[in-house]
């Protein structure tokens, strides 16, 4: 299940795409041209973008530019027609698939399927780096910082690197957001995140309920 946004100036092809991924109970947004779409953007963390090739105010180009601009992770897809050359551009410009129109709805499910993953992947892995770089940080000689990593000195020869490292970046959340009262925004900062960064984890780690969008 993933967050999706259907960018079309044409209202049934917005409401047949819809129809279709709603089977599989993602939360579908709509756009009717690329102003629109920038807007949904920059107020939501989507996991794909399902993107129409030409509309009265732009283009998929403009679409996929402003998606990835905002988060380098989020799959974008082009709907194709006859005409392939904004397709062919977009795939250059790091679009992460195509899908044929008409469409077929198996194809289409299976497609923004492989999209959320592929978006989850990308961010989980990035968030994975980002934690190891900020725990070599705080255990740098003469950095300043007084966090005790003593602990790690007593890990098994074999353990679970992902979930050790998801345990100690929910603390570290959890912690900050505590001495923040819950604001978002100094967190983030705290953190050396970006608020869609935070946002993401505090839904992956459930800590809303300590947490205000300040």
């Amino acid at each position: 299940m993933g967050r999706i946004l259907i960018v079309d100036d044409e209202p049934n092809t917005r409401k047949m795409l819809a129809s279709t991924l709603e089977q599989d109970k993602h939360m579908v947004l709509h756009a009717a041209g690329v102003e629109e779409a920038k807007q949904a953007i920059s107020g939501n963390q989507f996991d794909a973008i399902l993107t129409g090739q030409k509309m009265p105010d732009g283009s998929s180009l403009d679409v996929l530019t402003a998606a990835l601009d905002v988060d380098p992770n989020l799959s974008v897809i082009f709907q194709t027609t006859a005409t392939l050359d904004l397709a062919e551009e977009g795939m250059r410009k790091g679009a992460f698939n195509v899908l044929a129109m008409p469409f077929n709805p198996v194809v289409l499910r299976a497609l923004i399927q492989r999209a959320c993953a592929h978006t989850t992947l990308l961010r989980e892995n990035n968030m994975l780096k980002a934690t190891v770089t900020r725990l070599e940080g705080a255990t740098a000689p003469g950095n300043g910082h007084s966090t005790n990593m003593g602990w790690m000195e007593t890990l098994p020869p074999s353990f679970d690197l992902r979930n050790l490292l998801s345990t100690v970046e929910k603390t570290l959340i959890e912690r900050t957001l505590q001495s923040t009262h819950g604001a978002q925004a100094e967190a983030a900062r705290r953190l050396g995140l970006s608020r869609s960064d935070l946002s993401y984890k505090l839904l992956k780690y459930e800590l809303r309920k300590i947490s205000t969008a300040s």
